[in-house]
């Protein structure tokens, strides 16, 4: 076993030399001394909480390579985000697979308290390693749950080295060129069954062993790419097209690949593109995440005097599968308790879905509604009803109270555990002034603020099926029958939707979807006008019409040989590999379908 792991890290090894890329290389020396980093790259460079003084500072008494480094003292938290989307607003795209190494120049001095970093899969959720080092030249690294000692040179610059290696779930940290600890990446800092394959920040933070404010110093970073991997879930289509008469069934085959080397699910969401929700009542229902049993109790904010005003905030995700089945109708009112104290108050109800990141969501903001707080139950009633599409319906509570530094704060029963994350992030949240309660209070963090919304309106007829859920192996592909049932449509209809395919290793795919209730017709005299030519064919043949959308080929035993779909007024068949004899040619375009013999030679 142990010539075969080194066998493997060595192959890992001239495998990195292949191909390598810088994806971000800081050595501060472009910033001013005395700035502050973020402030001055805030493309790339954060902190936890967005306040000046967690913000690193640029200095020129002590570097690596000359001028500059990056001081860590006081209350600096410093965040590097390793593909971000917003570094202003910590929003980021962790990476979910490839191979990639952080390395940087750190420097300890021994008159300080100490220094440490960590490393996040999830930035605020999950922790990946924590490194404390003393001043002593000496410090303990922790991940899995285990500690490792190991030594460094104090008062003397030296290298680290952070190896992320994500397709084969290998992590390795180097200390001053001596290897401290290898480890499968899917553990975290506390535990070894995390199975959270991700990697999104490292965190430097003004800590040192004992739990006391640290101070250290930071050069040469750099952010390198060792193997790059796909990071869009494969699929045999980007849009997919049904043309079809009135009450009938239609079948796409999609194939999903999995170039991964672990085993993946891959979950399925349809939402239904709806411009005119019908509004005709149905009847009101109401779901909720409670069951009015509530108590209160008293939290207070340490505040610089009293009587300020603060805002809290907190939200419920009603999930897709429970609101599946009211497609079509509208959120029309929310219903709350509020404790005493608020003075004003906004409903939000957004939208959510996966659309291109990894746990990470696109934020549509379905309606908003202001509203004048009550102690006791709140109902609010939305002059924007929220449309349900077949998305996650986020419903956000904002409000404010002006305390002497005290709040009654409303809580309901104990939740499902099961079900406190929402595709990787946290269901449910209450906070002030940016601390986030259900983080940090045991009382809270097994209960939620009770919430219910109103649903009413005429749920449309979902069109379009897709298995919810499909495993599919590493290396491995899997076929999902797509399905359009066409109903009662009237002919020339068009409905659309979009399938939202979820993996927890690669970036959402979606697929368009296009539905048009075409003409019954299928034969040699249909009026639709479609030319196939040459006839007879050899090595290929030309179809040309207006739109066409989906081509079928038959032998004269009935077999399909060919279907494919298109979005055009031209399409070239190749007819080599077909035997010498008849066809049947079956073409479906905006207008209707038409049937045509062609003979190959």
């Amino acid at each position: 076993m142990n010539r075969f792991f080194a066998l493997f890290i060595l192959l890992l090894t001239f495998a990195s030399t292949l191909a390598q890329t810088i994806v971000f290389s800081d050595n501060f020396d472009s910033y001013t001394a005395g700035s502050t980093l973020s402030a001055s790259n805030p493309s790339w460079w954060s902190t936890w909480g967005h306040s000046p003084e967690q913000d690193g500072v640029i200095v020129n008494t002590l570097a690596a390579s000359a001028p500059n480094s990056l001081h860590i003292s006081n209350a600096n938290d410093q965040i590097f985000f390793v593909n971000p989307i917003d570094a202003s607003t910590n929003y980021s795209a962790p990476f979910r697979n490839g191979h990639y190494t952080i390395s940087f120049n750190y420097y300890v001095p021994s008159q300080g308290p100490g220094a440490y970093f960590n490393v996040q899969q999830d930035f605020g959720y999950f922790w990946a390693f924590a490194t404390y080092f003393r001043n002593n030249g000496t410090g303990y690294f922790i991940a899995g749950g285990d500690t490792t000692e190991f030594s460094y040179p104090s008062n003397a610059w030296f290298p680290i080295l952070v190896d992320v290696d994500l397709s084969h779930d290998y992590a390795m940290i180097k200390v001053n060129n001596v290897t401290v600890k290898t480890w499968p990446w899917h553990y975290s800092q506390e535990y070894q069954n995390l199975d959270y394959l991700a990697l999104d920040v490292i965190n430097f933070f003004s800590l040192a062993p004992g739990d006391i404010p640290g101070d250290y110093y930071v050069d040469d970073f750099t952010l390198t790419e060792i193997e790059a991997f796909s990071d869009t879930l494969p699929v045999n289509a980007d849009t997919l097209w049904f043309s079809t008469i009135p009450n009938d069934i239609d079948t796409i085959e999609l194939e999903i690949n999995n170039p991964d080397y672990h085993n993946i699910t891959v979950k399925n969401i349809i939402t239904y593109d709806i411009p005119n929700p019908d509004m005709t009542p149905t009847g009101i229902i109401e779901l909720d995440n409670h069951n009015d049993s509530i108590y209160s109790i008293v939290k207070c904010d340490s505040l610089p005097y009293d009587n300020m005003q603060i805002q809290y905030m907190f939200d419920y995700a009603f999930e897709a599968n429970e609101l599946k089945p009211h497609i079509g109708k509208t959120i029309q009112k929310v219903r709350f308790p509020l404790g005493e104290g608020a003075i004003s108050g906004r409903v939000s109800m957004i939208s959510t879905l996966y659309d291109t990141i990894p746990g990470k969501s696109h934020w549509n903001v379905l309606s908003t509604q202001p509203f004048v707080p009550v102690e006791g139950w709140n109902e609010v009633i939305l002059t924007t009803p929220a449309v349900i599409d077949g998305s996650h319906i986020w419903v956000y509570i904002e409000f404010e109270v002006r305390t002497d530094s005290c709040y009654t704060l409303v809580i309901g029963d104990s939740i499902d555990m099961n079900k406190r994350y929402l595709y990787g992030q946290r269901h449910d949240w209450v906070y002030s002034n940016n601390v986030h309660y259900s983080q940090y209070d045991p009382e809270i963090d097994s209960r939620t603020i009770p919430i219910s919304i109103a649903i009413d309106g005429t749920p449309i007829a979902q069109w379009l099926d897709i298995p919810s859920e499909m495993p599919i192996g590493g290396n491995g592909s899997e076929t999902a029958a797509v399905t359009a049932h066409i109903g009662n449509m009237n002919v020339g209809e068009r409905r659309s939707a979009k399938i939202h395919m979820f993996s927890d290793r690669f970036k959402t795919k979606v697929l368009p979807v296009n539905l048009l209730v075409s003409q019954v017709g299928v034969n040699e005299h249909n009026e639709i006008e479609v030319k196939i030519f040459p006839n007879p064919a050899s090595d290929f043949m030309k179809i040309t019409s207006a739109e066409i959308l989906r081509v079928e080929v038959y032998n004269m035993k009935g077999q399909k040989l060919i279907d494919n779909r298109y979005s055009g007024s031209h399409v070239v068949i190749p007819t080599s590999d077909l035997p010498a004899g008849i066809y049947v040619v079956n073409v479906t375009t905006s207008a209707g379908k038409t049937s045509k013999k062609v003979v190959v030679r």
